[in-house]
Protein backbone atom coordinates (compact mmCIF):
# COMPACT_ATOMS: atom_id res chain seq x y z
CA UNK A 1 0.00 0.00 0.00
CA UNK A 2 1.62 3.38 -0.88
CA UNK A 3 1.76 5.65 2.41
CA UNK A 4 2.08 8.49 0.32
CA UNK A 5 -1.23 8.77 -0.68
CA UNK A 6 -4.13 9.30 1.72
CA UNK A 7 -6.21 6.56 0.05
CA UNK A 8 -3.31 3.95 0.52
CA UNK A 9 -2.91 5.09 4.45
CA UNK A 10 -6.58 3.96 4.87
CA UNK A 11 -6.23 0.87 3.31
CA UNK A 12 -3.21 -0.18 5.08
CA UNK A 13 -5.26 0.79 8.37
CA UNK A 14 -8.67 -1.06 7.23
CA UNK A 15 -8.09 -4.08 4.81
CA UNK A 16 -8.00 -7.18 6.84
CA UNK A 17 -5.20 -8.87 5.21
CA UNK A 18 -2.77 -11.16 7.13
CA UNK A 19 0.45 -9.72 5.33
CA UNK A 20 0.42 -6.44 4.75
CA UNK A 21 3.39 -4.07 3.18
CA UNK A 22 3.22 -0.32 2.86
CA UNK A 23 5.95 1.91 1.17
CA UNK A 24 7.21 5.52 0.66
CA UNK A 25 9.43 8.04 0.33
CA UNK A 26 8.14 10.33 2.67
CA UNK A 27 6.08 8.99 5.02
CA UNK A 28 6.76 6.30 8.09
CA UNK A 29 6.45 2.73 5.79
CA UNK A 30 7.55 -1.03 6.10
CA UNK A 31 9.76 -0.13 3.04
CA UNK A 32 10.71 3.50 3.36
CA UNK A 33 12.79 4.64 0.28
CA UNK A 34 15.84 7.78 0.89
CA UNK A 35 18.51 9.29 -0.77
CA UNK A 36 16.65 9.51 -4.48
CA UNK A 37 19.20 11.32 -6.73
CA UNK A 38 17.79 11.36 -10.23
CA UNK A 39 19.61 11.24 -13.69
CA UNK A 40 18.50 11.12 -16.86
CA UNK A 41 19.42 7.63 -17.94
CA UNK A 42 18.58 6.16 -14.39
CA UNK A 43 17.70 6.89 -10.71
CA UNK A 44 19.21 5.57 -7.36
CA UNK A 45 17.78 5.14 -4.19
CA UNK A 46 18.49 3.48 -0.44
CA UNK A 47 15.71 1.97 0.93
CA UNK A 48 15.22 0.30 4.39
CA UNK A 49 13.71 -3.29 5.17
CA UNK A 50 13.20 -4.51 8.95
CA UNK A 51 16.08 -2.83 9.95
CA UNK A 52 18.59 -3.47 7.31
CA UNK A 53 19.67 -0.57 4.30
CA UNK A 54 19.52 -1.50 0.68
CA UNK A 55 21.69 0.29 -2.58
CA UNK A 56 19.60 0.26 -5.63
CA UNK A 57 18.74 1.81 -9.39
CA UNK A 58 16.24 1.41 -11.38
CA UNK A 59 16.36 2.29 -15.30
CA UNK A 60 12.98 4.09 -14.41
CA UNK A 61 12.98 8.06 -14.65
CA UNK A 62 12.08 10.37 -12.07
CA UNK A 63 12.06 9.94 -7.85
CA UNK A 64 8.25 9.34 -8.40
CA UNK A 65 8.98 5.75 -10.21
CA UNK A 66 10.74 4.73 -7.46
CA UNK A 67 7.62 4.48 -5.77
CA UNK A 68 6.49 1.69 -8.41
CA UNK A 69 9.86 0.07 -7.46
CA UNK A 70 9.05 -0.17 -4.06
CA UNK A 71 5.49 -1.38 -5.32
CA UNK A 72 7.23 -4.05 -7.46
CA UNK A 73 9.74 -5.12 -4.19
CA UNK A 74 7.16 -5.26 -1.71
CA UNK A 75 5.04 -7.89 -4.46
CA UNK A 76 8.13 -9.83 -4.44
CA UNK A 77 8.81 -10.20 -0.75
CA UNK A 78 4.97 -10.76 -0.28
CA UNK A 79 5.54 -13.60 -2.46
CA UNK A 80 8.51 -15.16 -0.25
CA UNK A 81 11.71 -13.86 -2.34
CA UNK A 82 14.68 -12.69 -1.36
CA UNK A 83 15.45 -9.10 -1.49
CA UNK A 84 18.34 -9.67 -3.39
CA UNK A 85 16.54 -11.71 -5.85
CA UNK A 86 14.48 -9.11 -6.29
CA UNK A 87 16.47 -6.42 -6.91
CA UNK A 88 18.11 -8.31 -9.65
CA UNK A 89 14.77 -8.08 -11.98
CA UNK A 90 13.81 -4.61 -10.80
CA UNK A 91 17.72 -3.12 -11.74
CA UNK A 92 17.58 -4.96 -15.17
CA UNK A 93 13.94 -4.04 -15.96
CA UNK A 94 14.33 -1.50 -19.23
CA UNK A 95 10.90 0.20 -18.78
CA UNK A 96 7.54 0.14 -20.53
CA UNK A 97 7.10 1.84 -24.26
CA UNK A 98 5.97 5.24 -24.36
CA UNK A 99 6.56 6.30 -20.48
CA UNK A 100 9.38 8.28 -20.49
CA UNK A 101 11.50 6.51 -23.28
CA UNK A 102 14.81 8.10 -23.79
CA UNK A 103 16.21 8.33 -27.70
CA UNK A 104 19.46 10.28 -28.03
CA UNK A 105 20.00 12.29 -31.55
CA UNK A 106 22.83 14.33 -32.24
CA UNK A 107 23.50 15.44 -29.00
CA UNK A 108 20.05 16.44 -27.97
CA UNK A 109 17.53 13.54 -25.62
CA UNK A 110 14.21 12.95 -26.77
CA UNK A 111 11.84 11.68 -24.42
CA UNK A 112 8.33 9.69 -25.25
CA UNK A 113 6.27 9.53 -22.42
CA UNK A 114 2.24 8.68 -22.50
CA UNK A 115 1.95 11.67 -19.96
CA UNK A 116 -1.67 13.39 -20.82
CA UNK A 117 -3.12 14.86 -17.81
CA UNK A 118 -2.19 17.42 -15.85
CA UNK A 119 -0.43 15.04 -13.14
CA UNK A 120 1.87 13.32 -15.25
CA UNK A 121 2.59 15.96 -17.25
CA UNK A 122 4.22 17.70 -14.31
CA UNK A 123 6.06 14.81 -13.35
CA UNK A 124 7.23 14.12 -16.20
CA UNK A 125 7.90 18.12 -16.56
CA UNK A 126 9.05 18.77 -13.28
CA UNK A 127 11.95 15.96 -13.76
CA UNK A 128 13.42 17.03 -17.20
CA UNK A 129 13.32 20.72 -15.99
CA UNK A 130 15.24 19.48 -13.23
CA UNK A 131 17.93 17.96 -15.47
CA UNK A 132 17.93 20.46 -18.29
CA UNK A 133 20.87 22.51 -16.67
CA UNK A 134 21.11 25.91 -18.64
CA UNK A 135 19.81 24.30 -21.52
CA UNK A 136 16.38 24.17 -23.34
CA UNK A 137 13.28 22.20 -22.27
CA UNK A 138 11.13 21.84 -25.41
CA UNK A 139 7.51 20.25 -25.07
CA UNK A 140 5.46 19.21 -27.64
CA UNK A 141 1.91 18.65 -26.77
CA UNK A 142 -1.78 18.93 -26.91
CA UNK A 143 -5.15 17.26 -25.63
CA UNK A 144 -8.07 15.00 -26.65
CA UNK A 145 -10.55 16.24 -28.44
CA UNK A 146 -14.56 15.87 -27.16
CA UNK A 147 -13.39 15.73 -23.44
CA UNK A 148 -11.81 16.93 -20.42
CA UNK A 149 -11.96 20.60 -22.05
CA UNK A 150 -11.11 21.88 -18.37
CA UNK A 151 -7.88 20.42 -18.32
CA UNK A 152 -6.74 21.75 -21.48
CA UNK A 153 -5.62 25.18 -19.66
CA UNK A 154 -4.45 23.82 -16.88
CA UNK A 155 -2.11 21.45 -18.83
CA UNK A 156 -1.27 24.75 -21.38
CA UNK A 157 -0.27 26.29 -17.85
CA UNK A 158 1.89 23.39 -16.62
CA UNK A 159 3.70 23.28 -20.13
CA UNK A 160 4.66 27.14 -19.73
CA UNK A 161 5.73 26.84 -16.65
CA UNK A 162 8.60 24.29 -16.67
CA UNK A 163 9.67 24.80 -20.73
CA UNK A 164 11.45 27.24 -22.43
CA UNK A 165 9.53 26.49 -25.92
CA UNK A 166 6.08 24.89 -25.55
CA UNK A 167 4.54 23.48 -29.19
CA UNK A 168 1.25 23.17 -29.09
CA UNK A 169 -0.23 20.36 -31.22
CA UNK A 170 -2.39 18.00 -31.86
CA UNK A 171 -3.35 15.28 -29.47
CA UNK A 172 -6.18 12.83 -30.70
CA UNK A 173 -8.60 15.32 -31.90
CA UNK A 174 -11.02 12.55 -32.89
CA UNK A 175 -14.30 14.87 -34.23
CA UNK A 176 -13.92 18.34 -32.30
CA UNK A 177 -12.47 21.23 -34.23
CA UNK A 178 -9.05 20.63 -33.89
CA UNK A 179 -7.82 23.79 -33.82
CA UNK A 180 -10.37 24.79 -30.81
CA UNK A 181 -8.82 22.37 -29.14
CA UNK A 182 -5.50 24.27 -29.77
CA UNK A 183 -6.64 27.40 -29.06
CA UNK A 184 -8.37 26.27 -25.61
CA UNK A 185 -4.78 24.99 -25.00
CA UNK A 186 -2.91 27.65 -25.68
CA UNK A 187 -4.90 31.20 -25.66
CA UNK A 188 -4.62 31.43 -21.48
CA UNK A 189 -0.79 30.91 -21.74
CA UNK A 190 0.21 33.16 -24.88
CA UNK A 191 1.09 36.36 -22.75
CA UNK A 192 2.70 34.60 -19.82
CA UNK A 193 4.89 32.79 -22.07
CA UNK A 194 6.30 36.11 -23.64
CA UNK A 195 6.23 37.70 -19.80
CA UNK A 196 8.61 35.07 -19.13
CA UNK A 197 10.96 35.57 -22.07
CA UNK A 198 9.62 31.96 -23.30
CA UNK A 199 8.27 31.30 -26.30
CA UNK A 200 5.38 28.84 -27.77
CA UNK A 201 4.00 27.65 -30.90
CA UNK A 202 1.03 26.44 -32.57
CA UNK A 203 1.58 23.52 -35.41
CA UNK A 204 -1.78 21.40 -35.93
CA UNK A 205 0.05 18.65 -37.63
CA UNK A 206 1.80 16.30 -34.79
CA UNK A 207 4.17 15.54 -37.70
CA UNK A 208 5.31 18.68 -38.19
CA UNK A 209 5.60 19.62 -34.49
CA UNK A 210 8.06 17.17 -33.63
CA UNK A 211 10.08 18.13 -36.89
CA UNK A 212 9.97 21.27 -35.91
CA UNK A 213 11.90 20.52 -32.71
CA UNK A 214 14.42 18.80 -33.31
CA UNK A 215 15.20 21.74 -35.88
CA UNK A 216 15.41 23.88 -33.20
CA UNK A 217 16.51 21.51 -29.99
CA UNK A 218 20.26 22.13 -30.00
CA UNK A 219 23.17 19.43 -28.41
CA UNK A 220 21.96 19.02 -24.53
CA UNK A 221 18.97 20.54 -25.10
CA UNK A 222 15.94 17.82 -23.16
CA UNK A 223 12.52 17.57 -25.93
CA UNK A 224 9.61 15.94 -24.96
CA UNK A 225 7.05 14.72 -26.62
CA UNK A 226 4.24 14.15 -24.60
CA UNK A 227 0.54 12.51 -24.54
CA UNK A 228 0.75 9.74 -27.33
CA UNK A 229 3.38 7.60 -25.68
CA UNK A 230 3.06 3.56 -26.93
CA UNK A 231 0.14 4.34 -29.03
CA UNK A 232 0.02 3.52 -31.98
CA UNK A 233 -3.06 5.11 -33.47
CA UNK A 234 -4.27 9.03 -33.77
CA UNK A 235 -7.71 10.07 -33.70
CA UNK A 236 -7.51 12.97 -36.15
CA UNK A 237 -10.43 15.42 -37.62
CA UNK A 238 -10.18 12.72 -41.06
CA UNK A 239 -10.75 9.43 -39.22
CA UNK A 240 -8.18 7.40 -37.65
CA UNK A 241 -4.30 7.59 -39.09
CA UNK A 242 -1.22 4.86 -37.91
CA UNK A 243 1.45 6.71 -35.96
CA UNK A 244 3.30 6.03 -32.99
CA UNK A 245 5.77 9.19 -31.67
CA UNK A 246 8.56 7.28 -31.27
CA UNK A 247 8.51 6.07 -34.96
CA UNK A 248 7.83 9.35 -36.25
CA UNK A 249 11.00 10.97 -34.16
CA UNK A 250 13.38 7.90 -35.60
CA UNK A 251 11.92 7.91 -39.90
CA UNK A 252 12.49 11.73 -39.24
CA UNK A 253 15.92 11.39 -37.46
CA UNK A 254 16.75 8.74 -40.58
CA UNK A 255 15.46 11.14 -43.67
CA UNK A 256 17.84 14.23 -42.00
CA UNK A 257 21.14 12.39 -42.12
Amino acid sequence: FPSDDSYGRKWFEEMPFDKKINYSRQASSILKATQVVEYLDHTEFVFSYLGKLYRSSTKLLGAYNVNNVLAAIAVGIDLGLEVSTILKSTEAFDGVDGRLQKQEISGVSYFVDFAHTPDGLEKTLSFLAGQKGEKKLITVFGCPGNRDKEKRPVMGEIARRYSDVAICTDDDPATENRLKVLDDLSKPIQERLLADGKSSYIIPERQYAIQFAMDIAQPGDIVLLAGKGHEQVQLTNFGKRKRNDRTALLELARSAR
